[in-house]
């Protein structure tokens, strides 16, 4: 007997539901993805390239069942691209629609906004650690900027496809970056650098979102010249 079966939806008139329990944490669907080149995605017919995805700039033509799962803003599971599954974000019951949040059925290497506002170094953050650095105050709402750009990865991606503010939003479709946020040690400042006219984090976005939480309004920071830069540079 499958764990799922395939009924009446919203995706294409069908949906995908439970044939069983499931607890939270376990893998409902297990995905067969097929990779596609660029003529096999040109040759398909229009029905079927509804169920193509890019991840990490490949497209992958999705199978029954997980094609048919359907979207919502308050899904039971989460995609996990790296193990091509989904898994449940609560428990379960057998007969229940599986659900899950399609805005994130597609991964890009860079999103242009990441482009627009980082860093163009890429840096070792235990050498941001071992800097000489005074420790200073600076107004929460100088950073704030911060949380409404995916500088992090969704539950079982490796993409710059989520903002802090959704985590906040959602701690329970996030459970890794809303455990880094509860874990986070607030006594060590924020490591942030000028870019491009503003503050940016190196090293301390978890910690900042933890600050926010606990409502405050002035976080400690150290703020690194950009003459350190060849200091901090990871070595390729």
């Amino acid at each position: 007997m499958s764990d799922v079966f395939i009924d009446k939806g919203n995706l294409a008139g069908k949906g995908v539901f439970a044939n069983r329990d499931f607890k939270k944490g376990e893998t409902v669907i297990n995905y067969h993805l097929k990779p596609l080149t660029d003529k096999e995605l040109e040759d398909l017919i229009d029905d079927e390239k509804m169920f193509v995805h890019a991840h990490w700039g490949i497209n992958y033509l999705y199978a029954e069942p997980e094609r048919y799962v359907n979207h919502s803003d308050n899904p039971n599971t989460y995609q996990d691209l790296k193990n091509k599954c989904d898994i449940a974000l609560r428990d379960i019951t057998k007969g229940e629609m599986i659900t899950t949040d399609a805005t994130k059925d597609d991964v890009a290497t860079t999103p242009q906004i990441i482009k627009d506002v980082g860093f163009d170094f890429d840096w070792d953050s235990k050498k941001v650690w071992a800097l000489d650095e005074p420790t200073v105050e600076m107004p929460m709402n100088e950073l704030i900027w911060h949380f409404d750009i995916p500088f992090w990865d969704s539950e079982g991606t490796d993409a710059y496809n989520l903002t802090p503010k959704q985590v906040i939003a959602h701690p329970e479709q996030e459970p890794t970056h809303w455990r880094m946020i509860q874990e986070a040690d607030t006594a060590y400042p924020i490591d942030i650098m000028e870019n491009k006219g503003r503050w940016l984090i190196l090293d301390g976005l978890h910690r900042l979102v933890k600050e926010h939480l606990a409502g405050k309004t002035v976080v400690r920071v150290r703020k690194i010249p950009r003459r350190q830069i060849p200091e901090i540079e990871r070595v390729k």
